[in-house]
């Protein structure tokens, strides 16, 4: 992948020697000093060493998977806890080295494993429970980690663990949040709607520091989540926005446009 800085860079130049901001030598001299130049990704024997990871971990996963029952409880948690301990450490050790991409990416399946270790120990000891319980479980371990890291994609992916906990909540009818749901579809519309107030006032509290790009994104998840009830079934929810807004001959707000940017917030974290 070109580098996004760079390719930024080179739009923009021309643009400013247009404007007489800076001249045309000191135009080159940028373009120079910061070259277009392919990613990491963009290199064949990079590109290669990934597929062949990938096909020795499905082949790993296989042999495990057929062996599964035959190994220890022990093995399985030490196992998991040795992957665990590995890829936090990986991480730290590359974002010293100046490698935040893949540092980033290492906190991620180190906190995706977090996951992976709820469940496997709920399947070994035979814990009963409901889904949203794990995913709640997760989600407080994993996002005071990412502030002490800290992690930006580890923050993000553990205020995702909250908002994949809450709708797991709303759809399980064992939960009473979701028996509430099922008795009174108006409960959905009220949770979603809270659940948009709330972000939008943790993404303030984040403020324009170092946080600021979960700042963006909660304020973002926040105005979806808050338009999400135009889009509910009509007969589990009152008269929508929409009529409202129609009958008063005003055009609708675009407040759904900010779902659709959310997800730049993930590109930008490799960017830091």
């Amino acid at each position: 992948m070109a580098d996004r800085f760079a390719s930024r860079l080179a739009a923009e130049v021309p643009g400013w020697i247009r404007d007489g901001l800076v001249s045309a030598e000191q135009g080159a001299r940028l373009l120079a000093r910061y070259p277009i130049d392919a990613g990491w990704l963009g290199r064949p024997a990079a590109l290669f060493a990934l597929i062949g990871g990938a096909l020795v971990a499905a082949g790993l996963a296989l042999v495990i998977s057929h062996n599964w029952e035959d190994i220890h409880r022990w093995v399985k948690l030490g196992g998991l806890i040795a992957l665990m301990l590995a890829a936090y450490a990986g991480a730290l050790r590359l974002r010293d080295r100046g490698y935040r991409r893949l540092a980033e990416g290492l906190f991620v399946v180190g906190g995706s494993l977090v996951l992976i270790g709820i469940a496997l120990i709920g399947q070994i000891y035979n814990l009963s429970g409901h889904p949203a319980d794990a995913v709640l479980l997760w989600w407080v371990l994993l996002l005071p980690l990412g502030y002490v890291l800290p992690s930006l994609a580890m923050i993000a992916l553990g205020w995702g663990g909250v908002a994949a906990w809450l709708l797991t909540a709303l759809g399980d009818s064992g939960t009473a949040l979701g028996a509430a749901a099922q008795r009174n579809g108006i409960v959905w519309l009220v949770t979603i709607a809270a659940a948009g107030v709330v972000s939008l006032g943790l993404g303030v509290l984040h403020g324009d520091g170092e946080y600021r790009r979960i700042r963006q994104l909660l304020e973002q998840v926040g105005f979806s989540w808050r338009s999400s009830e135009d889009s509910s079934p009509s007969g589990s929810r009152p008269p929508g926005r929409s009529g409202r807004w129609a009958a008063a001959g005003a055009p609708r707000p675009r407040w759904r446009r900010c779902s659709s940017s959310r997800w730049s917030f993930f590109s930008s974290i490799s960017q830091r």
